[in-house]
């Protein structure tokens, strides 16, 4: 009992004591307890080794009793430790007991202050689950059906009859009535898109231009990160000007309206990746489609008027016979070279885009044809006899009436093209050229290589005059031809003609010689230098006027103005005309000068 009291002595006086309440506020109490010495020197030592003996003697007299006190003693100090509030420290004799150090005064005793523990409220019951949730699942997007297009009526009124312009001074109609009805179709699940437009047509008072049905677009394709693959007809634009693209000859052109073409698609496939600032797309078409030309009346945009009207021939004993020449029938389009080997058909090409900070960039190769006939072939329908001599028909009446077969030569087109962003200018250019099947000049029928180009600027001026937006686009475009080396002379001469001249020697006479060739340059190369320009006002965000006109060096030039009201955001309607300012002397624009007329019409898109 004796050593347990001494280390119970040694514990108080040498373990540092917590710092309590007082000294936690600053009132005059240390920052710490530490023990202080028991005795100065070991006379004092021995004095406090006696007084322990002493007082454990006295302890072990108590006993049992003793023992039994200390146990109450403890859970009294549990109850005490249970208090909510911290106590004021109580203070004890020094643990050396009666004359152990009067001097160190009383310690007080080391006490924990806890707060209080409130009661935990009641939790409400938790019900009985028999299913567990299972994990968030990302849904696929729903499908996406869209229905859209337009219906629309134009009309056109035409001040004059074309006259001495058109062969034989031929009537022509003077009004336009037309009704266009367009539905477009298009579907987008995940990566799958599929789209087709067809456009109806239907004019009530010019039949050529009634009842057709022309295919705008059909397409089904797939996109995923970054890749894209579609098939089908397809409507692929290339290049940056806004009119006459140098490298956008992969559709081919409707010119029923021979000012303004509409495209028409093309069957194929198209391929297309892009990352970042680079673009790559691909096509392959294995399907040639010619462009579409109007070859009848009453139309006033009939391509045959600009073909030649009479033809020269060698006669039987010299000099020259002048045949009148009547396009009465064309045949289907022929692809030379496709007869004797299918692939002749085939075209394709590629094209690399660069969308850098201020400028894109883009290069371009395609292997096609020429959409427009780079030659015709014309076979005479009457050749039966009318009178007893046998003649045939065509020599008696000095009319010849045609079958025309338009040829179209393979082309191989490199091309480049450019837009510079600065600011509200934007500056764009192109450049093609072209290799022919011909590029030593050795075939009239056949173009040499050209070269085209085109370059232009578009301004943009927001709110110029309080809510007014101006636009303004001017361009400029060339067409030139590469000669062969050391020859100057042109090929694209109007009127180039192969046929077969009676032989005498072979038994041939003039009633042998029925077909030939003309070569048709003129509709491919409509102008050699030219300027096309646009100005557009918009007035209010439904309210605009659009102007545009063409001059070429040849002396042709004209003028179309269309003033728009947009109402509901759905119903346009439109008024404008067409001025032929002028013509030149045997151009492709020459037979249709009296073509002015003014344009009205309204349409709604849904």
């Amino acid at each position: 009992m004796n050593d347990l009291l001494r280390v119970v002595v040694l514990l108080v006086v040498v373990i540092p004591v917590p710092v309590d309440s007082a000294a936690a506020r600053g009132v005059g109490a240390p920052q710490a307890l530490t023990a202080e010495p028991i005795a100065e020197n070991g006379e004092q030592e021995r004095e406090g080794d006696a007084a322990e003996e002493d007082a454990a003697e006295e302890d072990a007299a108590e006993g049992d009793a003793a023992e039994g006190d200390a146990a109450e003693g403890d859970a009294a100090e549990e109850d005490a430790a249970d208090e909510a509030l911290p106590q004021e420290p109580e203070y004890v004799e020094n643990a050396q007991g009666p004359g152990g150090g009067a001097e160190a005064g009383s310690l007080p005793a080391p006490t924990v202050g806890l707060p209080e523990v409130p009661e935990l409220p009641e939790l409400p019951p938790i019900g009985e689950t028999t299913i567990l949730p299972s994990s968030p699942v990302a849904l696929a997007p729903p499908p996406e059906l869209t229905f859209s297009g337009f219906a629309a009526f134009d009309t056109y009124q035409y001040f004059e009859q074309p006259g001495s312009l058109a062969p034989d001074g031929v009537e022509a109609v003077s009004t336009v009535a037309m009704v266009r009805l367009a539905p477009r179709l298009s579907a987008r699940y995940r990566g799958l898109r599929a789209a087709a437009e067809v456009e109806f047509r239907h004019d009530a008072v010019d039949p050529g231009r009634g009842g057709r049905v022309i295919l705008r677009e059909a397409v089904i394709g797939v996109q995923r990160a970054g890749f894209r693959l579609e098939a089908g007809a397809l409507a692929t634009r290339w290049g940056k000007m806004d009119v006459a693209s140098p490298t956008d000859n992969i559709v081919a052109l409707d010119y029923e309206e021979f000012l303004s073409p509409e495209p028409l698609p093309v069957p194929g496939f198209r391929g297309g990746f892009i990352r970042g600032p680079v673009a790559v797309e691909l096509v392959f078409l294995p399907s040639f489609v010619a462009s579409r030309f109007r070859h009848s009346a009453p139309s006033r945009w009939d391509n045959t008027w600009f073909l030649p009207r009479t033809e020269s021939v060698p006669g039987p004993v010299g000099g020259e016979l002048i045949f009148t020449n009547r396009y009465a029938s064309f045949s289907e389009a022929v692809v030379v070279g496709a007869a004797d080997q299918p692939a002749a058909r085939f075209e394709g090409g590629g094209r690399l885009d660069l969308f850098l900070p201020v400028v894109d960039l883009g290069f371009s190769f395609l292997a096609t044809h020429d959409r427009l006939p780079t030659y015709t072939a014309y076979e005479v329908q009457n050749t039966a006899p009318q009178s007893a001599d046998g003649l045939p028909e065509y020599l008696e009446t000095l009319e010849v009436e045609l079958d025309i077969t338009p040829y179209h030569e393979r082309l191989l087109v490199s091309g480049f093209d450019f837009a510079l962003n600065a600011g509200r200018l934007v500056v764009k250019g192109e450049a093609a050229y072209f290799h022919t099947v011909d590029p030593d000049h050795e075939d009239c029928l056949v173009d040499d290589p050209y070269v085209r180009y085109a370059v232009g600027a578009e301004l943009v001026l927001p709110d110029l005059l309080g809510p007014v937006d101006l636009a303004l686009r001017v361009q400029y475009n060339g067409d030139v031809e590469i000669p062969a080396d050391g020859d100057s002379s042109p090929n694209q001469a109007r009127g180039c003609k192969v046929f077969t001249v009676a032989d005498p020697a072979a038994g041939e006479t003039l009633v042998d010689r029925e077909s030939g060739f003309q070569a048709t340059p003129e509709i491919r190369h409509p102008y050699a230098h030219a300027w096309f320009f646009n100005v557009n006002f918009g007035f209010t965000p439904s309210l605009a006027l659009d102007i545009r006109g063409f001059a070429d060096l040849a002396g042709d030039a004209l003028l179309t103005a269309r003033l728009s009201w947009l109402l509901f955001d759905r119903v346009e309607l439109s008024l404008g005309a067409l001025a032929m300012l002028s013509t030149g002397e045997d151009t492709v624009f020459t037979p249709y000068g009296r073509n002015h007329r003014l344009e009205a019409g309204v349409s709604y898109r849904f």
